[in-house]
Parts: C-alpha cells; structure tokens; sequence
C-alpha cells in the first residue's frame, strides 16, 4: 500500500543569468527506496528578468556526486514566469525508474532564464507531495 508524505519547503531566493536548468534543493537528502512518484504546488513572488520556475527532484548514491536534475513537469506541473501559485493535479510516476537503484533523492526548485543572460531572481516555497510505496 502507498502512503503519501508531504514536504513543505522554506521560502528561497533564486538567482540565475543563464538558460540552463540550476537546481536550488529546498530538503536535504534522504532514502530514495520505495519513493515511486510525486506531485507538486509552489508559490513564486518577487519575479524579476525572465526567470522560468518550477520544481523538481535529484537522485544520487552518495552525496558528493548527484546526479542530473529533474523537473516534475510531465506531472502537469508547468513553469511559472510571473508572480502567482502553481497547483500540481497530477504524479510523476516517472520517478520510480529513477530512484531505482539509487540510495538519496532531494528536492528543490528548477530555475533558468527564458531566454539572454541578465540577471533573473524571485523567492520561491513549494511543497511536493510524495508516493512511497513498501
């Protein structure tokens, strides 16, 4: 039987100036074993630049080599680029292939640019919601 555990994450300060994904974990490591899917709802203020927002997870054996970063968005959770709340209504049962094997997941918020490399920032809180499964 699945239970659902529920993280809510402090508020944090973002800042990119690039186009690429950089992750900014909200929670520390912890087991990966069983977690299976998750959804998630974030709340974004202060948007300055074209920063693009969501959130996501990462995966690792050990904590000095994570691995790539994954954003929840086949969950229905789509980025946001303005002030405002994101519902996610959907898992993302995708996480289960890749948890598997691995000993430590985090979770965190995905920032970039849209697009250019001015500087973009915002606060951003979150909560993921997560199936554990065992």
């Amino acid at each position: 039987m699945a239970k659902i555990r529920t993280l809510s994450t402090s508020w944090l300060t973002v800042f990119v100036d690039s186009t690429s994904e950089f992750f900014f974990p909200a929670t520390g490591w912890m087991p990966a074993a069983g977690v299976e899917a998750a959804r998630g709802s974030f709340e974004v203020i202060s948007l300055t630049g074209l920063l693009s927002v969501t959130l996501g997870y990462q995966v690792a054996d050990v904590i000095d080599d994570p691995g790539t970063v994954s954003p929840l968005d086949s969950a229905g959770l789509a980025a946001r680029t303005t002030d405002g709340v994101t519902f996610g209504t959907d898992f993302d049962s995708g996480i289960g292939a890749d948890t598997k094997g691995k000993q430590l997941i985090r979770w965190g918020v995905v920032a970039k640019n849209t697009s250019g490399t001015n500087p973009s920032t915002g606060r951003v809180s979150g909560k993921f919601d997560i199936q554990v499964c065992g």
